[in-house]
């Protein structure tokens, strides 16, 4: 393959992913939703940037489909703590209204506390 050429499988459809890591705040505690026949974790996390000599937050969702680890921290108090999540990166969006959003959404692959007394 050369340089600037892109690879192109299933139908001319692009595969890619962005896989990342988070580090921000719980600003609440899980949700537990059912979608299916499974249940999905729903966590928000408040990600502060430093931006020149100001601060810019931003609020992330992440998303588990690991039903044990969901279980366990459902039994957790999450708000406020301090935590590193990595997993793939996407986009949701949505029409309501006549307008369109977009959301950031993370599917969580490994969860780190990061206060030490919860370590």
């Amino acid at each position: 393959m050369q340089v600037g050429q892109v690879n192109k499988v299933n139908n001319n459809k692009m595969l890619g992913e962005i896989y990342t890591n988070i580090i921000g705040t719980s600003v609440a505690e899980p949700e537990m939703k059912q979608a299916g026949q499974k249940n999905l974790l729903v966590l928000r996390l408040a990600v502060n940037e430093k931006i020149g000599d100001g601060e810019r937050t931003s609020f992330i969702t992440v998303n588990s489909w690991r039903e044990k680890l969901n279980d366990k921290l459902m039994q957790l108090s999450l708000r406020g703590k301090n935590l590193k999540i990595r997993g793939p990166l996407h986009i949701e969006e949505w029409e309501k209204d006549g307008h369109k959003f977009q959301k950031p959404v993370v599917t969580m692959d490994n969860l780190t506390f990061l206060d030490k007394k919860d370590a």
